[in-house]
């Protein structure tokens, strides 16, 4: 039920669980977006808020979003993890920006040709230019990224929470 609207990897945080296992958190919240809150003003349509390198194009625009944005820019760094290289680059912000909203991102095995071909269509599709294209949940997207992955070759481990389970809540 919440949209972070600025997930980027200096956002994630790698920590040791109890057990030894290495857990991400999400942190910063301050520009994040309560879904379905009709009151919540704190932020308007018009105005872009986020890290360019990391924004969906609806939100490079100044438009209403929702958690389909933070698929977006997953894709983003998930490109950026296997490539090493941004999807957009500029001289400035407004030609970051201008690229989210209007180029066609390059697949990762065009930047580099070591990565399978495989992993293109779903980092792709987390980078659609609207919205409805992209994955419904991020539990989805990475459900096809681990599949294209296994068809690749690519030993994965089993995903300890699959789109279908609910989060618990801490406490």
């Amino acid at each position: 039920g919440i949209a972070h609207r600025d997930l980027k990897p200096e956002n994630i945080f790698l920590v040791f669980d109890e057990d030894g296992t290495i857990m991400p958190k999400l942190l910063d919240f301050g520009i994040a977006k309560l879904l379905g809150d009709s009151q919540q003003s704190k932020t308007r349509t018009g105005t872009p808020m986020g890290t360019p390198l990391y924004m969906s194009p609806e939100q490079c625009r100044g438009k209403q979003v929702d958690h389909r944005t933070d698929i977006y820019s997953f894709g983003i760094m998930t490109h950026v993890m296997i490539t090493g290289q941004p999807v957009f680059s500029g001289e400035d912000i407004m030609d970051v920006m201008m690229a989210q909203v209007g180029s066609t991102p390059p697949s990762a095995s065009s930047v580099c040709p070591d990565i399978p071909h495989a992993l293109d269509a779903p980092i792709l599709r987390m980078l659609a230019k609207e919205a409805d294209a992209r994955p419904q949940t991020l539990g989805a997207a990475v459900d096809e990224l681990v599949a294209a992955a296994r068809t690749a070759g690519i030993d994965v481990p089993s995903v300890a929470v699959r789109s279908s389970e609910k989060l618990p809540c801490p406490a």
